[in-house]
């Protein structure tokens, strides 16, 4: 039953979902209100697959259906966590200490907090959109869901005598949450600056060096990479943006981290740097299909594996990096 306490978090957004659906207006004469002034956020930009609605057009059916999942699949997801994570005493509720939570696996943790919150923020404001939210309510609702995903997190991680609620974790939750709204907000200027991730079974998981807590996939850092990528096409001055080559425009740059050593002892290891060539799968020309949007959007939040060099340590060239 422990795990039912957070699903107070899904029932406030279940009420707000509900007066949304009470309180939208499907009339025309809410599209004419909007006059050519109001037409203008760059929000309006957004081509991920998606519907681009200038007021509410909410489907019921959809949108219940979508926020059932959610709660399925994060009750599902929770009680497999009582198998690794939460296997441990369940004591009051307390903080974790600030410095060895930031010293912990170099960080890499906090990165994929990140990284989580950016991804479940996108997805979830996707499916406001699918469910018939207009643009820029799905926008600010994908971002309190977002949050929210990662917040129930925190406060199971809070009654558990090992861990503890981490406002280091809470910070990088908000930093993810942060960008994939301003993303969303400001297409034209942020769709080429992205966070990414790649990952590859690391010798720790496959030697069983983690320790009994922190045995499954993801929670193995050695393996993840953690990019910022930045498509050069997309940061290019209007003008110079017209002449760019076609075949060029989905190559950009990223700069990623990754750690080793820390299986057995979270707070030595190694930092590893790395610079290599990234590709945004949505400039594929795939013509007007929503569906082959939306997959290569979602399919974008992976490095693809590339050419890359690892900078720190000596210099390391990998044909291939993942």
């Amino acid at each position: 039953m422990f795990f039912l306490r957070p699903l107070f978090i899904w029932i406030i957004l279940f009420l707000s979902g509900f007066f949304a659906v009470s309180l939208a207006d499907d009339s025309e004469k809410s599209a004419g209100q909007f006059s050519i002034k109001q037409l203008k956020p760059a929000y309006y930009l957004i081509d991920d697959g998606t519907p681009i609605r200038m007021f509410n057009q909410i489907k019921p059916v959809r949108f219940y259906g979508f926020l059932g999942a959610v709660v399925v699949f994060d009750l599902y997801s929770l009680n497999r966590l009582r198998e690794t994570w939460y296997s441990q005493p369940i004591g009051s509720f307390h903080f974790i200490e600030f410095e060895p939570d930031w010293r912990a696996r170099k960080q890499t943790d906090k990165l994929a907090h990140m990284m989580d919150a950016y991804f479940a923020t996108h997805l979830a404001s996707k499916a406001y959109r699918w469910s018939g939210f207009s643009t820029k309510n799905s926008i600010w609702y994908g971002a309190l869901t977002g949050w929210v995903w990662m917040l129930q997190i925190e406060i199971i991680d809070a009654f558990f005598q090992e861990w503890g609620f981490s406002v280091l974790d809470l910070t990088f939750n908000t930093f993810g949450v942060s960008y994939a709204t301003l993303q969303q907000l400001y297409p034209d200027r942020l769709s080429g600056i992205r966070l990414k991730a790649s990952y590859h079974t690391s010798d720790a998981y496959r030697n069983n060096l983690y320790s009994e807590t922190n045995k499954s996939r993801i929670d193995d850092y050695e393996g993840m990479t953690w990019w910022l990528t930045l498509n050069i096409h997309d940061v290019m001055p209007e003008g110079v943006q017209k002449d760019y080559p076609g075949w060029l425009k989905p190559w950009g740059i990223a700069v990623g981290q990754r750690v080793e050593n820390i299986a057995r002892n979270i707070y030595g290891g190694e930092r590893h740097v790395y610079i290599g060539l990234d590709f945004d799968i949505t400039k594929i020309p795939t013509g007007d299909s929503k569906t082959l949007k939306f997959v290569k959007n979602i399919l974008n939040f992976v490095r693809l594996p590339l050419p890359a060099v690892r900078v720190s340590d000596g210099t390391v060239w990998y044909g291939i990096y993942f």
